[in-house]
């Protein structure tokens, strides 16, 4: 079975090859130092970045909290901002189609309390998510916007 990594090639891949026809470029932001993050630190009491001014700029990942306090988890940015940078893309030739980027969930624990997501638990809360998102749905509840906001 395919791990993710090799998923994830298989589908840039193909988009490149797709796009090359019709001369454009698909563009990825944060997957060159795999699961490194450099000189970037996580506040892990805040949930953002430990160094905004160094971070925020250029982030090599699409940071974001994951509540799982509440009855369904809900997915917030960080530090209660509107937006935030999610990546850099070099669009000066104007041949950029999209842009994938990294994630790095931080689960709220407790208050003022963060942790990074490891895989394995980012495949539970995924799973936990779909579970209670169909029930949801079952129950006539069609709007997902406070679950993933």
């Amino acid at each position: 079975m395919p791990t993710g990594e090799e998923n994830r090639q298989a589908v840039f891949s193909w988009l490149n090859l797709f796009l090359k026809d019709q001369g454009l470029q698909f563009s990825r932001s944060g997957f060159k130092g795999g699961s490194n993050i450099g000189n970037h630190t996580v506040d892990e009491a805040t949930g953002f970045w430990g160094n905004p001014q160094y971070s925020t700029n250029k982030p090599p990942r699409w940071l974001f909290n994951v509540d799982v306090a509440g009855v369904l988890p809900e997915a917030v940015l960080p530090a209660a901002l509107q937006e935030i940078g999610i990546g850099a893309s070099n669009t000066a030739q104007g041949d950029k189609a999209g842009l994938a980027v990294r994630i790095l969930p931080l689960i709220k624990t407790g208050e003022g309390e963060f942790v990074g997501m490891s895989r394995s638990l980012l495949n539970f809360v995924e799973r936990r998510c779909r579970v209670e998102r169909y029930a949801a749905l079952d129950a006539g509840a069609m709007n997902f916007s406070a679950f993933w906001r």
